[in-house]
């Protein structure tokens, strides 16, 4: 893995990675083989990608009011380098991932607006990559945070418009099973 930051007091960071990792026999769970599913090893599977991540923080930090703009993606190439398999892609996988926010505080107020996009990618147990791939989605979650000293509460909102999406399917001996992602949910801490 190697990559570089930039970073200043005044205007936020950045940073830029890119990793590369050859995996000899990677345990892989196929869920379709077998009664219950089994454990079986690729002889070898390539990951490699990059990270990219911006923060900005364009307004003075001497004011009371605040304001940080972050966005982060990731790309990840996974490919099975195992007999038979050749050049197909690691299930489940998304080649694509990114994030993109923005945080307004005023005093001891935070308020946190993030949409998170998933990209489309192969469904689990599809290792020839022929049946149709879990579709992409996008999603907006929120936060309102208020800080007392050292204690801090929160409000979080996730999937705040309540999106139908799946995080997982796979092929099994029924056929194709979807796992739902999750609807909107709150957590108070």
């Amino acid at each position: 893995e190697t990559g570089v930051r930039l970073w200043s007091p005044r205007w936020g960071s950045a940073d830029l990675g890119y990793y590369l990792m050859n995996v000899k026999n990677e345990i892989y769970f196929n869920p379709s083989s077998g009664f219950f599913g089994t454990n079986f090893n690729f002889e070898r599977v390539n990951h490699r990608g990059l990270e990219a991540e911006v923060r900005v923080t364009p307004l003075d930090p001497e004011t009371p009011v605040g304001l940080e703009v972050f966005g982060a993606y990731t790309y990840t190439d996974a490919v099975i380098e195992s007999i038979g398999l050749e050049g197909k892609r690691y299930p489940v996988t998304p080649p694509h991932q990114g994030q993109l926010g923005a945080t307004v505080s005023y005093d001891v107020v935070y308020v946190t607006l993030l949409g998170r996009f998933v990209g489309s990618r192969y469904q689990i147990s599809d290792t020839s990559n022929t049946a149709p791939k879990l579709g992409k989605y996008a999603l907006m979650d929120t936060k309102v945070s208020v800080r007392w000293g050292k204690a801090l509460a929160s409000l979080a909102v996730y999937n705040v418009f309540d999106r139908d999406y799946f995080e997982s399917g796979g092929l099994g001996f029924a056929g194709t099973a979807f796992n739902p992602g999750a609807e909107r949910s709150m957590l108070i801490s």
